[in-house]
């Protein structure tokens, strides 16, 4: 993914780009932090390159989609260390939703 948005962002521009981009950035975010729990590593490094990339990259996102801001702040949160889980959405894995 990474290599997707760096190929983009030197064609086009980050600040232009298409929703699905923007989405997968979200996605690999979400993966590197699942990934990251897994390898039983009780908190997220500060400084995982990987992370650090798609934070910069939610943030040149951010100025043509909210959700790019959102999930930028919301991995802030977890890389620091002030949350510590992901609240599941209403309606995912067969919660009722209401």
């Amino acid at each position: 993914m990474l290599s997707i948005l760096r190929h983009y962002k030197y064609q086009y521009a980050l600040k232009c780009a298409p929703l699905a981009l923007t989405h997968g950035a979200i996605l690999a975010a979400e993966a590197k932090i699942a990934i990251t729990r897994f390898q039983n590593f009780s908190e997220l490094p500060n400084k995982v390159p990987i992370l650090k990339a798609l934070d910069e990259a939610l943030l040149d996102l951010s100025h043509s989609w909210k959700i790019a801001g959102d999930a930028r702040c919301n991995l802030q949160k977890i890389v620091n260390g002030q949350e510590t889980s992901t609240p599941t959405p209403p309606g995912a894995f067969g919660q009722e939703i209401g």
